[in-house]
């Protein structure tokens, strides 16, 4: 299934979101999707997906939205489990990417499509351990003042992923603390985060 050209995968894709929204077999749909989560094709079908804003084979803005949160869902999901394994450009044009479309559904009123891409961003905050000015990026990235409760999500989001870690260093760096206090086990950041 790797070697499939991406608009193949695409389609397949879209018919299976389709499917999990009742259009046949839920189970085999279910399958085929938990499947594509695994895929290196995935990170291209689910960015591409979320740009567009027609698709042929989708009938109503409802199921467009419905076909956005899960291609956002996988996304968020891929980057947790694989976003360390991109290349540096690759992170980093990734970032840029989901800034412009978490800017872009929230502005267009898609709060779920727009949180899940905050947590994909939170994710990648905590895997690119190449990213050290998290919280001057997001807040550059969310700079007008109705975007500011998206990097208010993503900010409470890092902290989350953070703190669920074994390791604090991802928390250290990605909110430039580095050589600050809070490597002490005893600091009251420490405490009040619960590490």
């Amino acid at each position: 299934m790797a070697g499939q050209p991406t608009a193949a995968v695409s389609a397949r894709f879209v018919a299976a979101v389709k499917c999990m929204n009742g259009g046949g077999d839920i189970k085999q749909a279910n399958e085929w999707l938990m499947s594509f989560t695994t895929m290196d094709a995935a990170w291209a079908v689910t960015m591409q997906c979320l740009f567009q804003r027609e698709i042929p084979t989708i009938g109503s803005a409802e199921e467009l939205d419905f076909l956005h949160f899960h291609a956002a869902n996988i996304l968020k999901d891929k980057i947790r489990r694989s976003g360390e394994s991109l290349p540096p450009p690759a992170r980093v044009k990734l970032r840029q990417r989901l800034v412009q479309l978490i800017n872009g559904y929230h502005a267009k009123g898609s709060t779920t499509v727009a949180r899940q891409l905050c947590i994909g961003l939170a994710n990648l905050a905590v895997v690119d351990d190449q990213w050290n000015d998290v919280i001057l990026s997001c807040a550059r990235g969310f700079s007008a003042l109705s975007q500011r409760e998206m990097l208010l999500d993503v900010l409470k989001y890092v902290f989350k992923k953070c703190c669920r870690r074994p390791s604090t260093h991802a928390c250290v760096r990605a909110f430039g603390l580095e050589g600050a206090c809070v490597r002490v086990r005893h600091s009251p950041i420490y405490r009040c985060a619960g590490f």
